[in-house]
């Protein structure tokens, strides 16, 4: 964070300060905590409220444990320096808009349906070639995670990678503000939280919240996936704008891919042809979507001022992470541990990726969440994808127990006896590619882990 003063935050956030006397302008802030549990010293304590917590409840605490002043909705009985805001979370956003004001870093915002994580780290990898580059820490994405994220820059950052996440109609459009990027990109429009959207519309609409903040600049920059349906919908909707399209099937794509062809491990390579010229990359990432994970971050540092170069090493340099689409060779068993979420198009790659492995090949997948009235005929339509791509397909859950009869396929009632059956069935097939997916909820990391303490 850029050390900034008492009375510049109250200006900017719109708060009335208290306890502050004529000190707010010698009060200096260089960090700013929303949980008390965390070292407070020399912070600015912003109270927030949640469903099961009041950060309201902690200001004498968190001021006894050395905080130098408070963000809060309302003047609290303490005598450290407050900022008092209607709303501590916008006060949060603005917070960060703040600091992302104060420095000369370039800023460039990332969302999607599934795969917008991978593409903030391939673009963050392209540009720390460039410069001190800052990315959202996981898929710390919402409301506060967007801002802390904010806080992070330095004066000494030069690009910073945003990853703004959704579940609801609004929420990119809150987060971008506060942004403020020059260039924004959508990696897709997928089945994904359906339930909060209302179907493939409002996601539609609700993750091009991004594009209609970018061409509210003079200067915005925005890219959008040229292999989807709605390629034409937003051509048109945002006709006459600075919008750029990548693709692996659209020849017409202004950043595309050509001469695709796998490599070990579900691996792919192929040449990049961008505006900027062209170049061969080789991905250490399994699976071909990330063919075109690779496309969106080579357009969206392009916008950045990233050369071809720079955009072949930091995509080459990109290594999987456990949890997402972890390609793991244990013995003669090979393991795909794809178990940190999942998504319809999540879904499909990793089957994907399954079916490009040799050896006996067996998909255990739990439920897919937030999926709304269309869940029970998407996880049946995975079923239906899965035949011919893998030779067994088990089910834990009762959503995916859908997939699993379409496909004719086997369903367990409990984890126990899903665990007892991958425990025999390692034991049984020397030969053996399985991989394990389904939503965070579904715990599907404990048939990798269980995999891994045979295997390991």
């Amino acid at each position: 964070m850029i050390e900034m003063t008492l009375a510049e935050i109250a200006a900017h956030v719109g708060g009335k300060l208290f306890n502050a006397e004529d000190q707010a302008g010698r009060i200096t802030i260089s960090g700013v905590e929303t949980d008390s549990r965390r070292d407070v010293r020399g912070m600015l304590f912003v109270c927030l409220r949640g469903e099961n917590f009041d950060g309201h409840d902690f200001a004498k605490e968190v001021c006894s444990k050395g905080a130098v002043a408070l963000l809060a909705d309302h003047e609290l009985p303490v005598e450290a320096p407050q900022i008092v805001v209607p709303d501590t979370l916008r006060g949060l956003g603005l917070l960060g808009q703040l600091n992302r004001r104060k420095s000369h870093a370039r800023v460039v915002a990332v969302t999607g349906t599934c795969g917008k994580t991978t593409v903030k780290e391939m673009t963050a990898a392209i540009l720390s070639r460039m410069g001190n580059t800052i990315a959202t820490k996981g898929n710390f994405n919402n409301s506060v995670g967007v801002p802390l994220t904010l806080l992070t820059i330095n004066s000494d950052t030069d690009y910073a990678v945003i990853e703004l996440g959704a579940s609801h109609p609004g929420d990119i459009a809150w987060t971008v503000e506060f942004a403020e990027p020059e260039a924004a990109l959508i990696n897709n429009v997928g089945g994904a939280h359906l339930e909060g959207f209302g179907g493939f519309d409002g996601v539609y609409r609700a993750k091009s919240e991004i594009l209609d903040y970018v061409f509210s600049r003079d200067s915005g920059k925005g890219v959008v996936n040229a292999d989807s349906e709605f390629y034409d919908r937003w051509k048109s909707d945002y006709a006459g704008k600075d919008l750029m399209g990548f693709g692996t099937e659209n020849d017409h794509a202004d950043v595309r891919a050509v001469a695709i062809r796998s490599q070990d491990n579900g691996t792919f390579a192929f040449r990049l042809i961008t505006p900027q010229g062209e170049g061969d990359v080789r991905l250490a990432l399994p699976g071909r979507h990330n063919v075109a994970n690779a496309l969106a971050a080579a357009a969206l540092s392009g916008l950045a001022g990233a050369g071809v170069p720079d955009i072949i090493e930091g995509l080459e340099a990109q290594r999987p992470v456990p949890g997402r689409l972890f390609v793991e060779k244990l013995g003669t068993l090979t393991l795909i541990d794809d178990s940190y979420n999942a998504s319809f198009n999540a879904v499909q790659a990793s089957l994907d990726t399954l079916s490009l492995l040799p050896g006996y090949r067996v998909f255990v997948f739990g439920d897919m969440g937030e999926l709304g009235q269309d869940a029970p005929e998407l996880h049946a339509r995975i079923g239906v994808y899965a035949r011919g791509r893998v030779d067994e397909f088990w089910s834990i859950g009762d959503l995916a127990a859908l997939s699993a009869r379409s496909f004719g396929g086997r369903v367990f009632e409990s984890r126990e006896e899903l665990l007892d059956a991958v425990r025999e069935l390692v034991n049984r097939v020397p030969d053996l590619t399985i991989a394990a997916k389904g939503s965070h909820a579904m715990k599907m990391g404990d048939v990798a882990d269980l995999i891994r303490s045979m295997k390991g």
